[in-house]
């Protein structure tokens, strides 16, 4: 049995970002990744596997631009989008004062930044 399943993500970027496996910066601005994934069987466990992905830029005035099918994981776009967004933290912060940010969104910041956007 031949299973696959497609995701959709989508972040706006606020600040230029790198991915693993790709020497450019990508510009801010829109992006789209859609995620293949195949059903399998490890260890007596079904699962849902990547397979591969297709990362989507839209410009403000029109269309999705496919960049292509590509190797890039879900899980560094997440890491990427999540470091966007501990900038835009921090650069909203510093203009509106420190008081504005939480102890805990600081902390969930401060563990994005000093861990690699591991999860524990």
């Amino acid at each position: 049995m031949n299973t696959t399943r497609t995701t959709h993500k989508t972040y706006a970027f606020t600040h230029p970002f790198s991915l693993d496996g790709y020497a450019q910066r990508f510009l801010p601005g829109l992006y789209s990744i859609e995620i293949e994934e195949a059903l399998s069987s490890r260890r007596g466990r079904l699962d849902f596997r990547w397979v591969k992905s297709r990362l989507y830029f839209t410009p403000k005035s029109g269309a999705p631009i496919e960049i292509g099918v590509c190797g890039i994981d879900p899980d560094d776009f997440d890491r990427a989008a999540l470091q966007d967004g501990a900038r835009y933290l921090k650069d909203h912060c510093a203009v509106r004062g420190r008081s504005k940010i939480s102890p805990f969104d600081r902390l969930a910041i401060e563990r994005s930044e000093n861990e690699g956007m591991s999860v524990k």
